[in-house]
């Protein structure tokens, strides 16, 4: 067949074939890749939404963790002042009592004593501190201190200062010395006293 006789759609179509055709796949190769980077950005996003989801479970572990402990002191502190700490007007007698009793059973001398209240700051707590020096053998003064840590009053041992001496007319002890002690005596805050 001749150029001639070729069908007339043909030969003016031709082009607008090709041209259609070209520009269909310019649009497809376009879609294509657009819907690629989109899918691309939606992996990307998701990967760093995994990621943001993994540190927020961490920081709410953290934070129940975190809220375990303050519900556990806050037990442990309503605890500590219904079961440890007295008032003062109803064990202060008694504590002083038993630091007195403590000294003397061992058979230790007891000199000058002092006594000087201490509110702790933010609590409901009042610290009575006791300073009083004892004399007498070292068996003695570590059975006193012995003593004190088992006490059934709060009382703690802050300060202790050891001087060495012969210690005359002790059983059983070849050297004494005399035993400086601070300790603290714990009570409730009466209304007004503490949380300063």
């Amino acid at each position: 067949m001749s150029t001639a006789h070729r069908p007339l759609w043909r030969k003016h179509l031709l082009w607008p074939m090709v041209g259609l055709l070209g520009l269909n796949l310019v649009v497809g190769a376009a879609y294509t890749v657009r819907r690629g980077l989109q899918q691309r950005g939606i992996s990307m996003r998701a990967e760093a939404l995994r990621k943001e989801a993994a540190a927020l479970r961490l920081t709410v572990q953290d934070l129940q963790r975190r809220a375990d402990i303050a519900r556990d002191n806050g037990a442990a502190e309503k605890r500590f002042f219904a079961e440890v700490v007295g008032t003062r007007q109803s064990t202060l007698v008694p504590t002083l009592t038993e630091i007195e009793k403590l000294a003397a059973e061992p058979g230790l001398k007891a000199g000058g004593r002092s006594f000087t209240p201490d509110p702790v700051k933010g609590l409901p707590l009042m610290r009575l501190q006791v300073a009083v020096t004892l004399t007498g053998g070292y068996k003695q003064l570590v059975d006193f201190l012995a003593r004190v840590e088992r006490s059934k009053h709060f009382v703690t041992v802050d300060k202790v200062l050891l001087r060495e001496g012969s210690s005359q007319g002790d059983e059983g002890a070849a050297e004494g010395g005399s035993l400086a002690v601070q300790l603290s005596a714990w009570f409730k805050a009466e209304e007004g006293e503490g949380d300063r």
